[in-house]
């Protein structure tokens, strides 16, 4: 299976190095340091302890493998109003800070509009096409701001929380992972290119069977990893 969120140091393309090398069986797998879980995902044991020190990590693992509602919620009204941005007379402001979308989507056309006034007097021709697709990347640009406004806030509730999280790392630049001094997390949207990303597909997939039945049998813990280690007492 594949990891469901792009994590630094992803273990995915070495995986089958470490099967090579695995035991035939294992009654209990430890994971201290899960990150994005490519290896714990591909592997097959009955029961299986995954840790964490990222919260918003261990929230998602949690909510998707109790198959929360409330978080779930929260994702589809945060994608149903990604599609709606294409339509420039959307009305659904729900979630989000209208006054904050404005304030971005001009922030972002004004540099749109002087690139394209420079390139024009360069004699660089601008198809329309191309023109409505950066206009868009605004207001695409817009909408992340203020979702990463909200993640950033840290007052909202867990399960809204972690929907943020979740949205921002899918459409961040190159699911980038970075924070500045401040604790903010200060990655820009990923761009032109990110406009049609198909989050409704991330959602189906953190919802099937499949993956919730590799959960059925997991403890996830937020711990320290030697908090972790003398928790959950090795053999």
């Amino acid at each position: 299976m594949k990891p469901f969120i792009k994590y630094p140091g992803g273990k995915l393309k070495e995986f089958p190095l470490v099967e090579k090398f695995k035991p035939a069986l294992i009654s209990r797998y430890f994971e201290p340091f899960v990150g994005g879980a490519s290896i714990y995902l591909n592997i097959d044991v009955l029961d299986s302890y995954i840790n964490d020190k990222s919260e918003d990590l261990t929230n998602l693992y949690i909510f998707v493998k109790n198959q929360d509602e409330l978080f779930f919620s929260y994702l589809t009204k945060l994608d149903n109003l990604w599609k709606q941005i294409e339509n420039i007379n959307f009305k659904n402001i729900e979630l989000i800070n209208i006054n904050n979308f404005n304030k971005y989507t001009k922030q972002s056309l004004k540099l749109k509009i002087n690139k394209f006034n420079s390139l024009e007097k360069d004699g660089i021709i601008i198809s329309q096409k191309d023109k409505d697709e950066v206009i868009l990347t605004a207001r695409k640009t817009a909408m992340y701001m203020c979702v990463r406004d909200m993640y950033n806030n840290k007052t909202l509730n867990p399960h809204l929380h972690t929907a943020c999280f979740y949205f921002i790392r899918e459409y961040c630049y190159s699911s980038m992972f970075r924070f500045s001094k401040d604790g903010k997390f200060n990655v820009p949207y990923g761009g032109i290119s990110y406009n049609r990303k198909n989050f409704q597909r991330k959602i189906d997939y953190i919802k099937s069977s499949e993956l919730q039945s590799h959960f059925v049998n997991t403890d996830i813990y937020n711990l320290d990893f030697e908090e972790f280690l003398n928790k959950i007492k090795l053999k």
